[in-house]
C-alpha cells in the first residue's frame, strides 16, 4: 500500500469515529427523551388522572351536602 493510501484510510477512520461518537450522543439522546415521555404518560394516565377524578368527585359531593340537598339511595336487599 502506498503511504498516501494509508494516511486517506485514517483519515477516513478517524471521522468514521468522530461521527459514531456524534451519532450515539443523538440516539442518546432520543431514547431518554423517549424514556421521559413513557414515563410522563404512564404516571399521567394511572396516577394524576384518577387523583384528580377522586379530588372533584369529593368537591362534588360536599357542593352537595352544602346546598342542603340530602340524596337517598335506593338499597334493595
Amino acid at each position: 500500500m502506498d503511504t498516501k493510501e494509508m494516511m486517506n484510510n485514517e483519515e477516513v477512520m478517524e471521522t468514521v469515529e468522530g461521527v459514531m461518537k456524534n451519532s450515539s450522543k443523538t440516539i442518546m439522546t432520543v431514547a431518554a427523551g423517549v424514556g421521559i415521555a413513557a414515563v410522563g404518560f404512564v404516571t399521567y394516565k394511572y396516577a394524576i388522572k384518577p387523583l384528580v377524578a377522586k379530588v372533584k368527585s369529593r368537591k362534588e359531593s360536599s357542593n352537595d351536602e352544602e346546598d342542603g340537598e340530602v340524596c337517598f339511595e335506593e338499597v334493595t336487599a
